[in-house]
């Protein structure tokens, strides 16, 4: 069978970026959440002072445009339903033309919600990371969310999402994805996942419990990462429900490739030059802030900070396909940011 690739992922952005072209837009949106996930990357909660307000998004939006990009994905340091300005902002995507890909938790999700999302050109990334009540109370830190979860669901499906929109010669495409956690709690729990995720069309997003934000805040990465074999096991069940292979290992982060704006604004990088903010590491840092310089100016210098450290980008992954070739941690400053949880 032919895998599952969800709409907005299914571009080549590397190609996109090598042709001059923005080839992503990400963006933190708020950092208010009504989960405390165990394993939060980003130690979600609170909503953040100073987050940007419709009209600066707006602007980021149009500037990436302009610049050639075609996809906005909301990663979101918290849940961007609860920010102010998100229906302002999936409008204004949808209006100029953009897809939407959407990291929520999806216990949100509204029918109204649903159709807004379905309507405005959204792919949905919904965290689903069990569906037994017991586990998933624990890993969210909050208890009777997973009914909500449910539901919305359900409410997606109701809508449109889970069917094949497109069909290539080697995927099939629809607009939801499933992001499946790899983590010990739920590990017995996840066949039921996969199978939901092959019975309504969801692709599975999986990745890994990365040492960061709140795991690094609890110590508690032992707790709930997985052994290689544990990993091996469930991608091996995983695949035979699917259908096709999951992919393991390492591979490259596209969403590095564009730019990262977090909720204030700041423009991220890591020590290579590279943008992501998807892990609260201490290798990440600002490059500029957009409430003072134009996305084309910030995209500028991200560029020139990757050509002035190409030959260490190139070393870094070199190193990490060494290292981790069954690893599900997204890039080397994730396995960098493990490694330093264990020398601590």
């Amino acid at each position: 069978m032919k895998p599952l690739v969800t709409k907005g992922w299914n571009r080549d952005i590397i190609k996109e970026y090598r042709s001059g072209k923005l080839p992503i837009l990400t963006i933190n949106m708020t950092r208010e959440c009504n989960l405390d996930c165990i394993y939060c990357h980003t130690d979600a909660g609170e909503k953040d002072k100073n987050e940007l307000n419709s009209r600066e998004w707006i602007k980021i939006i149009d500037e990436s445009k302009e610049l050639g990009n075609e996809v906005l994905w909301i990663g979101g340091r918290g849940e961007p339903l609860l920010d102010r300005a998100f229906e302002d902002v999936i409008k204004h995507a949808n209006d100029i033309g953009l897809t939407t890909i959407l990291n929520t938790n999806g216990t949100l999700i509204t029918k109204d919600k649903a159709k807004f999302l379905y309507e405005n050109n959204v792919s949905p990334e919904v965290k689903i990371i069990s569906f037994d009540e017991d586990i998933y109370d624990y890993l969210a830190g909050t208890k009777g969310k997973l009914p909500f979860l449910r539901q919305g669901l359900k409410n997606m499906i109701e809508t449109g999402y889970g069917q094949i929109i497109e069909e290539t010669d080697d995927s099939r495409v629809t607009r939801i994805s499933g992001m499946l956690l790899l983590a010990k709690p739920a590990y017995k729990s996840m066949p039921e996942v996969f199978k939901f995720c092959a019975e309504n069309n969801f692709t599975p997003s999986i990745s890994d419990v990365v040492a960061a934000g709140r795991v690094v805040k609890n110590r508690n990465l032992e707790e709930l990462k997985l052994t290689e074999k544990e990993n091996e096991k469930l991608l091996e069940k995983g695949s035979k429900i699917m259908g096709y292979p999951l992919k393991g290992g390492f591979e490259d982060c596209h969403i590095q490739y564009g730019v990262f704006v977090q909720n204030n604004g700041h423009l991220i990088v890591d020590r290579f030059g590279m943008s992501c903010d998807v892990c609260d590491y201490e290798g990440r840092r600002s490059i500029g802030n957009l409430r003072g310089i134009s996305l084309k100016e910030g995209w500028e210098l991200i560029k020139n900070e990757r050509k002035k450290n190409e030959k260490y980008i190139s070393r870094a992954y070199d190193e990490f396909r060494c290292y981790s070739n069954k690893c599900f941690s997204a890039c080397p400053m994730a396995l960098q940011s493990q490694k330093d949880y264990y020398s601590e």
